[in-house]
């Protein structure tokens, strides 16, 4: 009876022992790498999500100037694009992703109200369809990235 018990407690030990430190490593490993996609791209040559939310802050903060320009600064496009910023760096998918579409909604009026204002030259009026243009194209390639496969 007591080596059966003592069988146990070895087989138990050993379970212990290799499941949480070794099974901690590979999520550690997964978790690296998810983040190492995330932050240099899959081919770690730059192109990743993370550049891609810095180019809608970017673009973002484009839109607030020409907003603050020409309509009063009724829109609040720097907010938006410091949490696009924040949530970027410390990559919460979700609320980056919803400041995204938050920024998308606003760009679609301001180029409404921009187009309807005949104070507006027709180089910012084009800075301004650059600029959510390219918010648009890096929403579509966010959206296509193999960090969204991890």
């Amino acid at each position: 009876m007591k080596n059966k018990r003592f069988a146990l407690i070895i087989l138990f030990v050993c379970v212990f022992v290799s499941v949480f430190p070794l099974g901690a490593r590979g999520l550690n490993a997964e978790r690296y790498e998810a983040l190492n996609i995330y932050k240099n791209g899959e081919s770690a040559d730059g192109v990743s999500v993370c550049n891609d939310f810095a180019v809608v802050a970017e673009k973002a903060y484009t839109l607030d100037s020409l907003s603050k320009k020409y309509l009063n600064s009724q829109y609040n496009f720097s907010e938006l694009s410091d949490k696009i910023h924040t949530y970027s760096e410390n990559q919460p998918r979700k609320a980056a992703y919803d400041s995204l579409e938050q920024i998308l909604v606003l760009a679609t009026d301001i180029i409404s109200k921009l187009s309807d204002n005949k104070g507006v030259t027709e180089n910012d009026m084009k800075t301004a369809q650059r600029a959510v243009t390219e918010i648009q194209s890096r929403k579509s390639t966010i959206s296509h990235d193999k960090y969204n496969e991890t």
